[in-house]
């Protein structure tokens, strides 16, 4: 890195795109996490409740909250993922200024 002004852009880049991809990240996977495995699961766990005699609430009680853990599960996993890609991606930025 002989040029200060790109290593500059290459560090913002890399600032940027991680903090925007971990922005992206949490929000895509906290929406995929909860559709894609909190409801399913939060159906049978709540199934499982109302079988074992807890009744409707325990039904409600089970299936929120298997949807926020995997809510919450996925988000980090969406964030980690994304400020790795978007800090790779971002590095890039100003390679071709001359």
């Amino acid at each position: 890195m002989a040029d200060p002004k790109r290593a500059v852009k290459g560090v913002t880049g890399a600032i940027g795109g991680a903090a925007a991809g971990g922005v992206v990240g949490a929000l895509s996977g906290a929406v995929g996490g909860a559709t894609q495995f909190g409801v399913p699961i939060g159906l049978i766990i709540g199934v499982i409740s109302v079988v074992t005699g807890n009744g409707f609430a325990g039904f409600l009680s089970a299936f929120i909250g298997t949807i926020v853990t995997c809510t919450i599960i996925f988000a980090i996993i969406g964030i980690v993922m994304g400020v790795i890609g978007g800090g790779v991606g971002g590095s890039g930025w100003g390679k071709n200024d001359k």
